[in-house]
């Protein structure tokens, strides 16, 4: 499945003075295919090493003694390589099972033979060996995030003419065809369930089935368990454990900041659970969204560091971790369910997979509560999530009023437009389109017959769960 993080790549291959890519992220994001895929599209010839499986190459990075060509020479010696230089990748794959092997990468980034890139998927974990042999400043690093909206699209053989549709009208505030609009809503919320985790969104469009896809998550989140239990101990993974499925309770509730007691009614609070989060963290399994004292640029300097909310890294892990029933509720937009959680999550997602660092801002000492604040080219933006039939947005208003902030968006069920107030209304699937970089001055509407009929086919394969009796 195409991938943007295979055009950053691209982009990597194409310096003169590249150094090695180290690609990280969580598990089971894709980044072993990636490199693989990349590697077999663009080198004649790439060898490949899996640190966590071979475990005989590690001696081969613990000599100190040895340069960075004569680590390559004896690499492709011990796996029956016939090394070509200039057309060669090198490729080490699980990266974390060997700590010599990430501090060698300072070294293979000098060597010009070579071409090197490295994956880890628990780097982060293991924070404290590797600032001590830490190879930064000589290796570029990519994260490989869940696929976003638009990658789910690209899966969904949905015509890049078709996404150029819906990016240029949210880029310049115009108005969808309504058809349309809710089409894309309906599909958005079947990718909120799926989740951009590469192998269940491949089980998603290869059956149109829930089930499958839930499956391959359930079987994601025991890695992480698997994972859990590989870096602590049994007790330390009961507890990491605790705090991973208190997240979607936590979003939940009409107050959103995430509360230690929630998890359990033990003492010690940030002293005791604080470094189980900061693994799920470094795992690039949660997302940090820190409250701020003021709306205004720079934003960093202004975060209240013990005032947060937690959100999942992937919304398919999120619903596989809720109780039964909250798929339908997504899916089938019941107007009675509390889907509030779930959708300020798979905007929060949506966000920082457009590069943005996530904020909210409460005023102390009073009711104003806006969901994200985010720094928008310069400029200080606010959003506030609408899940449900409520689309009063009184915090919005009155930042407005005050001129307090550049910005006010509000997401909802509805289509593009600027009310009364100034306030900018997106669809669901607006954020995933607010990336900077892109621009549609010259923006051309599509066939939107074609458009509408094309999405209306794409949604009825998909329902085809539900008429052969397939539960969600």
């Amino acid at each position: 499945m195409r991938r943007k993080a295979y055009d950053d790549m691209v982009r990597w291959k194409n310096k003169s003075d590249r150094r090695a890519l180290l690609l990280t992220g969580c598990r089971q994001t894709g980044k072993t295919y990636l490199m693989k895929k990349f590697a077999k599209e663009n080198y004649k010839h790439h060898l490949y090493c899996d640190l966590e499986e071979q475990r005989n190459l590690h001696d081969i990075f613990e000599n100190s003694n040895l340069s960075a060509v004569e680590i390559i020479e004896r690499l492709a010696f011990l796996t029956n390589f016939k090394l070509v230089p200039g057309e060669t990748v090198i490729l080490l794959d699980e990266i974390q099972a060997c700590i010599p092997a990430y501090s060698a990468l300072r070294n293979l980034s000098d060597q010009e033979d070579y071409d090197v890139i490295a994956s880890g998927s628990l780097l982060g974990v293991k924070i404290e060996d590797l600032q001590r042999r830490t190879p930064m400043g000589y290796v570029e690093y990519l994260r490989i995030l869940p696929m976003d909206f638009e990658e789910f699209l690209w899966a969904m053989k949905i015509p890049e003419e078709h996404i150029g549709y819906l990016r240029g009208c949210i880029q310049n505030l115009k108005p969808i065809d309504k058809g349309i609009c809710m089409k894309y809503n309906d599909l958005y919320r079947k990718y909120i369930v799926v989740g951009g985790m590469p192998q269940s969104v491949k089980e998603f469009v290869d059956s149109h089935i829930y089930a499958n896809s839930k499956k391959v998550l359930k079987d994601i989140v025991k890695v992480v368990g698997d994972d859990f239990e590989k870096y602590s101990n049994g007790k330390e993974r009961i507890i990491a454990e605790y705090c991973l499925k208190s997240i979607p309770f936590q979003l939940a509730m009409e107050n959103k900041k995430f509360k230690y007691a929630r998890i359990s009614k033990r003492k010690g609070g940030s002293r005791f659970y604080g470094s189980y989060l900061l693994w799920l963290l470094r795992a690039g399994l949660i997302e940090y969204c820190y409250n701020l004292e003021q709306p205004v640029a720079p934003l960093s300097p202004r975060i209240r560091p013990e005032s947060f909310k937690i959100f999942m890294s992937d919304t398919g892990l999120m619903m596989t971790l809720m109780e039964d029933g909250s798929v339908e509720n997504i899916v089938y937009k019941d107007p009675f369910a509390n889907n509030g959680a779930v959708m300020e999550n798979a905007v929060a997602c949506a966000l920082v997979a457009n590069g943005y660092d996530i904020h909210f801002y409460e005023r102390k000492d009073s009711s104003l509560e806006v969901d994200f604040t985010i720094n928008m080219g310069g400029k200080v933006v606010v959003i506030e999530v609408k899940s449900g039939r409520d689309k009063r947005a009184k915090s919005l208003n009155t930042l407005v009023k005050e001129r307090s902030v550049d910005r006010a968006i509000r997401i909802s069920d509805g289509n593009v437009f600027m009310d009364e107030n100034g306030i900018e209304n997106y669809p669901l699937f607006g954020p995933c389109f607010f990336a900077e970089s892109d621009s549609f001055d010259d923006f051309e509407e599509p066939d939107l017959e074609e458009l509408l009929k094309m999405t209306e086919e794409v949604l009825r394969r998909m329902d085809d769960e539900k008429k052969n009796g397939e539960t969600v």
